[in-house]
């Protein structure tokens, strides 16, 4: 079941979901999951959970905030594409990806398309920072452009509405696809509706909470 909350600011939503943990789930030692967009939120989102939940008494405001996940969106997805144990690491996750971008990079031949971004002379941080930086880009792509990146594996060169990338735009589809076929294994993007499917079906698991607040 999924229930949706609005307010026009968020200090009542914090409110509301400290009132909704405060209610102890099934399993009074199982960890509540809590999404958030940034470290900020969740750094806010503690302090203020803390003050309610498990406080002497009402109002006293000397609770804790404690057996909290703290995640971002993409951890929602890294468990619905998550194989179970003995799977072997994502080789989408950034840490992995960003020397996937490095050997790809590395060995782009001198005429073709990527040729602007091989590595030349310099310390190697500058180009581990640059294939860093790629490597977020891409997760960002997967995580907020699924579409997109569908589009790209199929080799249109689009951008996020579906219009044709311009031209000083389209080394990131030919990067993308050169990693792709570096890794051997699909993105987080095109294997989510599968996963989602079996996850309907009742045919997946998930190493999931029974209740989850985004």
């Amino acid at each position: 079941m999924l229930h949706v909350h609005v307010a026009e600011r968020v200090e009542p939503s914090a409110e509301r979901l400290a009132g909704l943990l405060g209610e102890a789930p099934s399993d009074p030692f199982a960890p509540e999951w809590i999404a958030v967009p940034s470290a900020g939120m969740q750094r806010w989102l503690s302090l203020e959970l803390a003050r309610p939940l498990g406080a002497s008494k009402q109002g006293a405001g000397d609770g804790v905030a404690a057996n909290i996940v703290w995640a971002f969106p993409g951890s929602l997805r890294a468990a619905i594409l998550d194989e179970g144990p003995g799977a072997p690491p994502d080789p989408w996750s950034v840490d992995s990806l960003v020397w996937a971008v490095i050997d790809v990079l590395e060995a782009a031949p001198a005429d073709g398309p990527l040729a602007a971004l091989r590595p030349g002379p310099g310390p190697v941080r500058r180009r581990y920072g640059r294939a860093r930086r790629i490597a977020d880009r891409f997760d960002r792509y997967d995580l907020s452009r699924p579409e997109m990146v569908r589009a790209w594996a199929d080799g249109d060169d689009v951008d996020g509405v579906g219009a044709p990338l311009p031209e000083h735009h389209r080394w990131q589809p030919h990067l993308w696809r050169a990693v792709r076929e570096h890794l051997g294994v699909e993105s987080p993007a095109q294997r989510l509706p599968d996963a989602l499917d079996a996850v309907r079906a009742g045919t997946r698991a998930l190493a999931l909470p029974e209740r989850i607040a985004i």
